[in-house]
């Protein structure tokens, strides 16, 4: 293997930056241009509001300890962790959630300082058959507020 100096390695990584970065400009131009499957709504909530990995990962699994709670189940301790900017004690408590519990909840994991996008989250949700008594009831809270 030859040797590479520190000038083309750094020089590599920098086309490999600009190759990830024209490949995600790619993607979102795809993801807007694409007609929508109108049986996945919510990978295409994801797909439009630009959800990395790790904020999907996060949100569905606060709401699975939020279904949990709804269903006046204990949250598992194997599905017990800390999430960045959330109380645990009051995430994990043994009541069902509020629709405002949840939306601050989703509002944290998302890094918005608004919850207006958690009727549609929830809509998608429904609509994909997914979580469905949890979305019913936070829907059917949001609608009487």
């Amino acid at each position: 293997m030859k040797d590479r100096t520190t000038a083309e390695l750094e020089a590599e990584v920098q086309r490999l930056q600009e190759r990830v970065e024209h490949l995600s400009a790619v993607i979102q131009r795809l993801a807007v241009c694409k007609q929508a499957d109108e049986r996945y709504p919510y990978w295409n909530w994801l797909v439009e509001r630009n959800v990395n990995e790790q904020q999907r990962v996060q949100l569905e699994h606060v709401l699975g300890i939020l279904d949990y709670r709804r269903a006046k189940e204990p949250v598992p301790a194997a599905f017990r962790k800390e999430i960045a900017g959330l109380d645990s004690e009051q995430l994990y408590r043994n009541e069902p959630p509020s629709y405002r519990e949840a939306a601050e909840y989703l509002r944290v994991v998302m890094g918005t300082k608004q919850g207006g996008f958690v009727p549609s989250l929830l809509q998608a949700l429904l609509g994909q058959q997914k979580m469905q008594s949890l979305c019913l009831a936070l829907l059917a809270e949001f609608q009487t507020e």
